[in-house]
Parts: structure tokens; sequence; C-alpha cells
């Protein structure tokens, strides 16, 4: 990335060596307490055996997982020791997270989406926040994202399964549940994003030709970087007035999202790769295009699909509702 197109800030931090730029990992460091799932993330996204239990702690040391993509490029995922056993603990794998956080192109945060309270991710974050200076902090925040795992555990009400074959199909919340994730997505925002919401820095490749003239905005013929805390509302009235840059605009939002997901029921993996993908710049786009798709991340069968929870089966191809997998001959 060529920072003399920025006009404001640089918001990727290209590690120095030999390899060329083409050739030079992208990383992704997930952190976040003990028990979130970070390890079954991993596991879910790239079908990895990553120890996991779900009475104790696991991940002892960082744990690199490598993805190959098209050419010569890697991604390298890094698994961090949750926080939260003890203090001592506690303080050596923050010293972990910072290392991280300087090196990583993308940070996922992991919180429980069935917890009711973000105090100690917060204190977690002032604690990283005190100990980067001002470049280092913007640097963070721009690479950050919220990822509520565990969004099966919200189970009552249903979730739906959509049967779209003989032997696959996948699993979305239902309306009630959507809702409940919408209500969670907007606290996290509220009480994570918004203390630390003037060191965001939201960046995308240009695809529009437009230069954004608007306050928070800087814009380049590649670039275009929109600081601080995105509003749902602002960017709409953007995108009515710059409908030519609405895939932009789009990427710019995306960035700045907290996203729901499901190790268990494989949900918005899809989506959280393509935010993951987006953070990482334009040129990681072509290079990653395997990974992205519901068939590909989605797609669960019908076999594992009936030993799980609470589920209403949807029978796309009959346009038919069971309320059950005991009414439902598969």
């Amino acid at each position: 990335m060529k920072t003399q197109d920025k006009a404001v800030l640089v918001v990727k931090e290209i590690p120095p060596g030999p390899k060329a730029e083409d050739e030079r990992p992208f990383s992704v460091s997930i952190m976040g307490q003990t028990g979130v799932g970070k390890s079954s993330l991993l596991n879910a996204l790239f079908k990895v055996q990553l120890k996991t239990d779900p009475v104790k702690p696991c991940t002892k040391e960082i744990t690199r997982v490598e993805i190959k993509g098209s050419g010569n490029q890697k991604l390298w995922f890094y698994d961090l020791p949750g926080i939260g056993e003890s203090a001592e603990a506690d303080e050596k794998h923050l010293n972990q997270y910072l290392e991280k956080i300087q090196e990583s192109d993308v940070v996922l945060w992991a919180i429980h989406a069935d917890s009711h309270a973000t105090t100690f991710e917060l204190e977690a974050l002032q604690k990283l926040f005190d100990r980067l200076d001002e470049v280092s902090r913007i640097s963070f925040f721009s690479k950050l994202t919220i990822v509520l795992t565990k969004a099966d555990l919200l189970a009552q009400p249903a979730w739906i399964f959509w049967k779209v074959s003989g032997k696959k199909g996948f699993i979305e919340p239902s309306k009630q549940v959507e809702e409940i994730l919408a209500a969670k997505k907007d606290f996290c925002k509220e009480t994570l994003f918004r203390p630390f919401a003037r060191y965001f820095a939201s960046e995308t490749h240009n695809d529009s030709g437009i230069a954004f003239t608007e306050p928070q905005f800087t814009s380049s013929q590649r670039y275009i970087i929109y600081s601080g805390e995105i509003s749902a509302a602002y960017f709409d009235q953007l995108r009515q007035k710059y409908p030519q840059a609405t895939e932009a605009l789009n990427r710019l939002e995306m960035s700045q999202e907290v996203v729901p997901v499901s190790s268990q029921f494989k949900y918005n993996l899809d989506r959280l790769m393509r935010v993951i993908i987006n953070k990482l710049g334009e040129e990681a786009i072509g290079r990653y295009e395997a990974f992205l798709g519901v068939d590909k991340l989605a797609s669960l069968p019908i076999t594992a699909v009936k030993q799980m929870g609470n589920l209403i089966v949807y029978d796309v191809q009959r346009d038919e509702l069971n309320f059950s997998f005991s009414q439902t001959n598969f």
C-alpha cells in the first residue's frame, strides 16, 4: 500500500522485511476472553482441528493457522490465549495482544453473544489503549472488528434450517432472534466503540472515481478514508447522494460492523470473512474469493443438523414450512 495517496493518516502498518508486497502474508489475530469460542471459530471457518474444550481453556500459547490464497500470498490467522483466568496470566496475554496488534492487518475481538455485560472487554480495551501511542491507537481501532460468538446459544425463540436439497441446507436466525442480535450489536457499538470513536478510521479502495468533500472524509483516486464513528443514517444519505459510490460506501460501513456468528450453525461466517477481506484491502479480494460464499461457509449436512437444538425446518424445494425434524422426512 502506498501511503503517499493518503492525506490524513496511515491506517495499516506493513511490517518491514525482505518480501515483496505481493508475497507478504496478511495476518488476522483473534483476541478476547477465555471460553468465548475463538478456536471453534477458526475450526468452523477453515475446517482445522484446533483443540477445544467446553469446560477449561485450551489455547495456552499463540497458535497460527495458515491459509493459502491465489498466487504466492498467504493469510495467517493467530488464535491468542484468552484473558480472564488470572491477573498474572492476563498481564502476559495483554503483552502478547499488544505485539499482535502491531503486526496484524485485522484484529477480531470475540465476545460471547449471550453475555449481558461488556465491562470486562471495555477494561481490557482500555488497558491496551493506554499502552499505545497516538498513531498506534488509530491503527488498532481501525483494524478492530467485534465478533459476537456462539450466537446459537440464543436458542429461544427457534432458528430456521433452510433445506435446499436432499442432503444439505443452512441455518439462519428467525425474525425474533435477528431482533435480539441487532439489539446486542447496537449495545456493543454503544459500550465498546463509542468510547474510542475518534480513533476509528475506515478505509477502502476508491472504485467510484469520486472525490468526497464531506467532513471526516479523505479521498484520492485510489483510497477513501472516513475518520470517526459511522452513522448508518448518514451513510444512507451519502448513498442517495452518490449512487455510483454505493459499493465503496458499503465497504466503509462494513468496516465498523459488529458481526454475530455461530461456529456450530455456521451462521454469518461468510459475512465475517467479507469484513476481514474488506479490511485487508483491494489486493486481498481476488486472492481469497475461494473462502467466500454461503454455499462454502454456511452449508451443513442434514445428518449433522438433525443432532442440533431448537430448529424450524423450511423446505425450499417444496416451499413448505415444517415445525421440527420429527415432522419431516429426510
